[in-house]
């Protein structure tokens, strides 16, 4: 997943969604702000020759149009006169409710995108993006079937149409990048039938479960006694330093979680009782010497003895 968006583009937004990696109001943005915006898309895994999957689903237009509608990615040119920008195709769309569209791009080889699939900015090929370096940020557009931008900026003056008829234009986007030689999994695996992304209704989840816990981006939440764990696949998660946990029960004050590291298992713990816990299989107390990783220790009170383990990142 790069990036996914779900809730509702106003009037006062000017026709853009500025995505740099921060909120939108009351709306669910997630960006992966490594592969959105630091990494490398060249290696060790080549996105060039990949396949770009971008999915929409419109719940909502105040008076349902005919539009085009594309995803543009921005990085930085400095000493230039613009910044380096692509989009994709812009693809024709109707406002209408429960309206369900996805496309496939095929990322070009080298340092830009170019064919049927993707345009540049202001037709200049000196625009082209390098995938090896930084993105900036990413914005979704709307245009008239005529190719005309509805926006307030730069004196469009939204190319003459009324905006109380095109926003708020509530609408979940979402945009998966596949390596060459990869394989996409399905939309099955990110929305739900009603276009609700997956990753919102997980997050949902994970807040009822680490009840208590600061939320401090989309998929990571902290508490003062049990540190940072990422959601972003509850009820599967991570914790800074045991690695992969499996959440079950209810959560809140009183966790069971499933740990893979070898002598450990299901345990149960609490804000009381951390980072003593209980450990289901061996029947026994154990306590966990917090900050360590790789390997992560543990005392067995019942056995009187340390042991470790090398936490992992999956099952």
């Amino acid at each position: 997943m790069l990036y996914s968006f779900e809730g509702k583009m106003d009037e006062g937004d000017g026709g853009f969604s500025w995505l740099q990696g921060s909120f939108f109001g009351d709306d669910f943005v997630y960006l992966d702000m490594d592969k959105a915006f630091n990494k490398d898309l060249t290696q060790p895994l080549d996105y060039r020759g990949g396949e770009m999957h971008v999915y929409m689903y419109i719940k909502n237009q105040p008076v349902p149009q005919e539009m085009k509608v594309c995803i543009n990615l921005h990085q930085a040119n400095p000493g230039g006169d613009h910044v380096h920008e692509i989009g994709t195709k812009r693809e024709v769309v109707y406002g209408a409710a429960n309206s369900e569209y996805s496309w496939v791009y095929e990322i070009d080889t080298y340092g830009g995108w170019t064919g049927d699939n993707f345009w540049v900015a202001w037709g200049r090929t000196d625009l082209y993006m390098d995938w090896s370096l930084p993105r900036a940020r990413y914005t979704v557009r709307f245009w008239t079937p005529s190719d005309q931008e509805v926006h307030a900026a730069g004196g469009k003056n939204w190319s003459g149409e009324d905006p109380k008829k095109w926003f708020p234009l509530d609408f979940t986007y979402l945009v998966v990048i596949v390596e060459k030689g990869g394989v996409f999994s399905g939309w099955e695996n990110y929305v739900d039938e009603a276009g609700h992304t997956l990753l919102k209704e997980r997050e949902e989840e994970a807040r009822a479960y680490f009840s208590g816990f600061r939320l401090l981006q989309r998929e990571v939440v902290k508490s003062s006694w049990f540190g940072l764990i990422n959601v972003l696949d509850f009820p599967i998660t991570i914790h800074e330093d045991m690695g992969v946990l499996y959440c079950g029960g209810q959560g809140g004050d009183s966790l069971w979680m499933y740990s893979p590291m070898e002598g450990i298992g299901w345990f149960w713990t609490t804000p009381t009782y951390y980072p003593y816990i209980y450990l289901l299989e061996s029947g026994t107390w154990a306590y966990y010497y917090e900050g360590t990783s790789a390997p992560a220790w543990f005392y067995l009170y019942k056995t009187n003895e340390w042991i470790s383990g090398m936490p992992t990142d999956s099952f």
